[in-house]
């Protein structure tokens, strides 16, 4: 398991301000209250954030504010933050046209406002440089911490605070997501809730112009229900800052990283998005894995390393894959993607394979490594009992395993067994207590819509009652494995 040492910290070089003396991000993420500067009848106006946080269920007062309403599909509307009934507000969303921003972070300085969320866009990303520097002296002038602009916001499982208006709340997780995007921040919400994993934070932070990368790294390194924190980075203003707070956090828990701009087009791309240069991708990767990091190369990687890492963040002793299969040509595919992601496939001891050949027969079978079931492996109980012996074998770190759960209602008929699934998952739980990782690869065989719910169902039950990883896409799984063992080696440095 990761190690919980505490970690010296270092003080922030961005933003107007060290956060230790202005709002502990805990407000954020934790409001009491918000206002809404900017909501109107239009859909996509303010009026968007209000509705979000009714249908979450926010427990706090809830503040839209224009001057031209007094009330808007019943809601009273109120004409200015100092209008609002309550003597302090935690968090301001504000969505209010370019040029009016400045004016309304002066009027948030004001009333003190803990902290503004810029949801509106059209600054130095669109060539404004005149009205970013315009902010930028804003947001210097008062005790406000602002987050953006061009940024949906922040989504918190446990205080409701919210920018996704149909995003369910039961499903808690240990995930905290720092995105300079808000799309990639809304798909990976859902994409992980479709699997059973849930999220504990996310922030949508866009251009970044005051609280950091680095501000938020340094906060979910200390907050202790995020087990994985998760980054999609354009670029960051202060790199050596953002770069030391990578180490101290990869020092706690996973980072893994998502940066965008590999090839000029997309770092131009960039450019124009958030308004920041995104650097030469290879310094920057080299960076991030020599702090730590590990590295997504786009989203589907990101999305099954933060489900993986949620699940279990048991991390392999050694480079050494014990595979096993029902099919010779699966654990060949499997052997030559490991071997390319610098893994081994090693032999196992002869006393294993003697241990295997004594209930498998040597018929459609081989115990060597990759190990083929043949047959045997879709009947339960000679999987469960083969798995256990092979995850224990010495010359084994980590176990890489396939089920095919459409295909279970088919081999429950002909081989005439009941609830093939539970029993699969219970060998899966008695090997587990080795205490070796063991990762599921769940090779699709079908794209037919009740084949997906019979492979969405199996992963969630094992994600649930046993915690396994699971992942479809086997180089996902190697390129994982590889990294983790890679960072299992970076903290030994500082154990």
């Amino acid at each position: 398991m990761l190690p919980a040492s505490p970690v010296k910290k270092e003080p922030s070089h961005e933003g107007h301000g060290n956060l230790q003396n202005r709002a502990d991000l805990h407000t954020l993420f934790y409001p009491k209250n918000i206002a809404v500067i900017g909501v109107s009848h239009n859909p996509v106006s303010g009026i968007k954030y209000i509705k979000a946080h009714e249908v979450s269920g926010f427990p706090g007062g809830l503040y839209p504010i224009n001057p031209k309403y007094s009330e808007i599909d019943g809601r009273k509307i109120y004409p200015s933050l100092d209008a609002a009934e309550v003597p302090e507000i935690d968090m301001a969303i504000i969505a209010v046209p370019a040029p009016n921003v400045p004016a309304v972070i002066r009027d948030c300085h004001k009333k003190k406002v803990k902290f503004a969320v810029i949801f509106t866009s059209g600054f130095a990303e669109s060539g404004r440089e005149d009205l970013d520097q315009e902010l930028r002296q804003a947001i210097a002038d008062g005790p406000t911490r602002v987050v953006g602009p061009n940024g949906l916001g922040v989504y918190n499982q446990e205080s409701r605070v919210n920018f996704l208006f149909k995003r369910s709340f039961e499903l808690p997780g240990n995930i905290s997501y720092i995105a300079q995007s808000g799309g990639t921040t809304a798909r990976l919400l859902m994409s992980l809730q479709t699997i059973g994993v849930g999220m504990q934070n996310a922030v949508s932070a866009g251009n970044m112009l005051d609280v950091s990368m680095a501000d938020f790294l340094r906060y979910f390194r200390d907050e202790v229900k995020t087990k994985v924190v998760v980054l999609y980075m354009e670029n960051v203003r202060d790199g050596r800052d953002f770069l030391a707070a990578l180490r101290e956090t990869t020092r706690v828990k996973p980072v893994i990283i998502w940066k965008s701009g590999q090839s000029d087009i997309g770092a131009t791309a960039a450019r124009s998005h958030t308004g920041s240069l995104a650097g030469s991708y290879q310094i920057w990767e080299s960076a991030l894995r020599q702090h730590g990091a590990i590295i997504a190369e786009n989203f589907e990687e990101m999305r099954d390393f933060a489900a993986a890492l949620s699940i279990n963040q048991t991390l392999p002793n050694g480079n050494r894959i014990g595979i096993v299969v029902s099919g010779g040509g699966v654990g060949v595919e499997i052997t030559d993607v490991v071997r390319t992601h610098n893994l081994e496939v090693p032999e196992l001891t002869l006393e294993t394979q003697r241990k295997l050949a004594e209930f498998i027969p040597d018929i459609n079978s081989s115990f060597r490594n990759p190990v083929d079931l043949g047959e045997y492996g879709y009947v339960p109980h000679y999987y469960g009992r083969a798995l256990k012996i092979i995850t224990e074998d010495p010359n084994v770190d980590v176990v890489v395993t396939v089920r095919e759960p459409e295909r279970s209602p088919w081999f429950e008929e002909s081989m005439n067994i009941k609830d093939i699934d539970n029993l699969n998952i219970l060998a899966l739980k008695i090997a587990m207590k080795v205490g070796k990782p063991i990762y599921m690869n769940l090779s699709p065989n079908s794209d037919l819509p009740e084949h997906h719910s019979l492979r969405y169902a199996f992963r969630a039950r094992l994600i649930k009652e046993i915690g396994v990883p699971t992942i479809d896409y086997t180089p996902h799984v190697a390129k994982l494995l590889q990294q983790l063992v890679r960072y299992k080696k970076y903290l030994q440095q500082y154990l």
